[in-house]
């Protein structure tokens, strides 16, 4: 799918918001060949903020794949880019559209074994927990009728269900077995 094709049905959500031109955005994406559902980059850039401060990687963040504008924690990490460089409007914006993911990622389910939430990256699933309050204590993959599930329990004992079906089938089998298997503590 080509990149004009992402850029429009991202310019659609953001400028109506609603779960339905989420989907079609994230279809478009998965579509990608840009598309990676560890978002590796993002997670990459977040590490190395966290242990250089981030004053060398705004220009890094602008360049990142439109395959990421659905990503919470892509938009997280602009904003606190923004933010270290004094560029408040574009933190602002940022965080705008970090909570209107995090919204329309909710609305796609209720979180429960029979309505999933519909995650794009597997980030989202930490960032929909967080988003919920909790934090996650263990992880796992769960085979369903449906598809495969990502299922995070968290220190409260709720139980938060993710589709990853779609994820799993643009991963590498490799990445998939050690991403869905870990204990946090």
């Amino acid at each position: 799918m080509s990149h004009a094709t992402i850029d429009h049905s991202i310019q659609e959500f953001f400028r109506s918001p609603r779960v339905d031109r989420y989907r079609i955005a994230q279809l478009a994406i998965q579509n990608s060949s840009d598309y990676d559902p560890s978002a590796r980059e993002v997670l990459s850039l977040e590490s190395r903020l966290s242990r250089v401060g981030g004053e060398d990687l705004f220009p890094e963040i602008q360049q990142i794949s439109a395959a990421f504008q659905l990503c919470p924690r892509f938009h997280y990490l602009q904003a606190r880019l923004s933010e270290i460089h004094g560029r408040m409007s574009e933190m602002r914006s940022a965080i705008q559209r970090m909570q209107l993911c995090l919204r329309s990622i909710a609305e796609t389910g209720d979180g429960t074994k029979t309505s999933p939430f519909q995650i794009t990256f597997l980030s989202d699933a930490d960032d929909i927990v967080r988003a919920f309050g909790e934090s996650v204590r263990c992880q796992q993959l769960v085979a369903s009728p449906k598809g495969y599930r990502d299922v995070m329990t968290a220190h409260s004992g709720v139980e938060f269900w993710f589709d990853v079906e779609s994820l799993l089938e643009h991963s590498s089998s490799e990445a998939s077995a050690d991403v869905f298997e870990r204990s946090v503590i």
